[in-house]
């Protein structure tokens, strides 16, 4: 099965990780506001991390809503890593 394949199978899912994230990240900072929105209109955004999170309960048959904060939290880690790295960088 191909990864689009099963993002289609937990796209719902992955919908709520999406949801958490905005929720978890509502501000009234401008650049903030410009980052969740770049996060959530960024093409070709693969949510490899989340995908891989909920598959892996799936696989083992474990049902939680914990799994879905779960895989918002890694995405939000990875993102937080991602603003700092160009922070740093100055991209």
């Amino acid at each position: 099965m191909m990864i689009k394949e099963i993002q289609t199978n937990l796209q719902s899912e992955l919908m709520l990780v999406d949801d958490l994230i905005l929720k978890a990240t509502e501000s009234e900072v401008g650049l903030i506001q410009r980052i969740r929105e770049s996060y959530i209109k960024q093409p070709g955004r693969k949510k490899m991390r989340p995908t891989i999170i909920l598959l892996s309960a799936k696989c083992i048959g474990y049902e939680s809503p914990k799994i879905v904060e779960l895989a918002a939290i890694i995405e939000m880690m990875h993102l937080a890593t991602l603003l700092h790295d160009d922070v740093i960088d100055e991209g």
